[in-house]
């Protein structure tokens, strides 16, 4: 139910936003943290220590933004023939994210300096 209620939280939310078109980055964290917010206000749940993976991506002009929260991970396809589609023709994958897992050094320092505990 939480991540169903994100998804369509982090849309509203993002569209929404008054700097949507001047600053898709900030549109994007402010919508990652209104539904956060948002889930701890209205579930009865422990939404501190529970929740839901996320990622989106929002294309504005020629840019593709990617966020992502938890481990989620987003791969674009890209055509290798630049000139259409044939019999031969071959997508090469390329990652748009980096898996938010606590295996990560970094991500392990931003768990325990949050409180957190990580066992592996």
């Amino acid at each position: 139910h939480v991540s169903k209620f994100a998804s369509s939280q982090i849309a509203r939310s993002l569209f929404a936003h008054k700097d949507l078109h001047n600053d898709p980055v900030k549109a994007l964290e402010n919508a990652y943290l209104e539904t956060q917010q948002k889930i701890e206000r209205t579930s009865n749940f422990d939404a501190f220590h529970s929740g839901s993976t996320a990622i989106s991506a929002y294309r504005h002009r020629n840019r593709l933004y990617i966020a992502n929260v938890g481990d989620s991970r987003a791969v674009l396809g890209v055509c290798q023939n630049p000139h259409g589609r044939g019999s031969g023709d071959s997508l090469k994958a390329v990652e748009l994210s980096s898996d938010q897992r606590p295996d990560r050094e970094d991500e392990r320092r931003r768990i325990v300096s949050e409180g957190g505990v990580v066992h592996q």
